[in-house]
């Protein structure tokens, strides 16, 4: 029984290092200890105490010079992985607000981390910005995942900045397949519910609404389409508690104004 648990240890740190990245102190030690005690107990039987004695301090030795070795190298690599993605969101507001820096943070993070999908969907970003919609479609070519929520964000922000060049077809056809990738997208969702409730698929659109509210409960999109929904069934009780529960949640003055001409209609 004992075997059979430091086996499993064993395994189990190993798979948290190798396969979700945990390679922290405490997995890679406990790795260690599972490893050097099944090691111990097949030798125990055949090694003199002395011998013995000598093979656990060796053992111990080479598992003190391995942390020292690899574990700040991993958290070299861990902290160099937050910095970056510090750098991409403050490098997007800057993008956002029109800085006049965010063409500099970009260029030197370009340099520090070299060129990603990331980048290419940050260069996009910057040409929207200026009204370059034709460069902003070439960086979005080079992003490598298309189905990554990376090129679906960047996507969907190119869409909305050129609808002269958007049809809705062409946007509703992007919105189906982020969520077919990306079933727990909260936004992908609620957009994906609203373009199937403009297309009249109401049951449908209820469908992905809903799973918009279970990402995000205080979504006022979701809540108030929802009701524009239950109004259409004829469930005015169910879309006052919607509408309510948007305009509690942020609705926008637009969205207020339909509410007004919903109930309106429901007399």
């Amino acid at each position: 029984m004992f075997m059979g648990i430091l086996c499993v240890t064993a395994l189990l740190s190993l798979l948290a290092m190798l396969v979700f990245g945990e390679f922290g102190f405490s997995t890679f030690f406990l790795f260690l200890l599972s490893v050097g005690g099944i090691v111990l107990k097949l030798l125990a039987s055949r090694l003199p105490v002395r011998k013995l004695g000598k093979f656990i301090l060796a053992v111990f030795g080479i598992a003190a010079i391995l942390t020292a070795y690899l574990v700040p190298g991993a958290k070299k690599v861990e902290n160099s992985t937050y910095d970056f993605a510090n750098r991409v969101i403050s490098t997007e507001k800057l993008i956002l607000t029109l800085d006049e820096k965010a063409e500099d943070a970009l260029t030197e993070l370009e340099k520090d981390y070299g060129e990603s999908d990331r980048t290419y969907g940050l260069r996009a970003y910057l040409c929207m910005t200026s009204g370059e919609n034709a460069e902003a479609y070439n960086w979005l070519n080079l992003i490598s995942d298309k189905t990554s929520q990376e090129y679906y964000t960047r996507l969907e922000a190119l869409y909305m900045t050129d609808p002269d060049n958007t049809d809705p077809e062409t946007l509703y056809r992007m919105y189906k397949d982020a969520v077919r990738y990306h079933p727990d997208w909260g936004h992908m969702q609620c957009m994906t519910g609203i373009a199937e409730y403009e297309k009249g698929n109401l049951n449908i659109a209820k469908y992905h609404l809903n799973n918009a509210l279970n990402q995000d409960p205080h979504d006022c999109y979701a809540l108030y389409y929802l009701g524009a929904i239950a109004c259409k069934w004829g469930d005015y009780t169910t879309a006052d508690k919607y509408f309510r529960a948007s305009m509690e949640n942020g609705a926008t003055e637009q969205m207020l104004a339909w509410m007004t001409m919903n109930m309106k209609q429901a007399g």
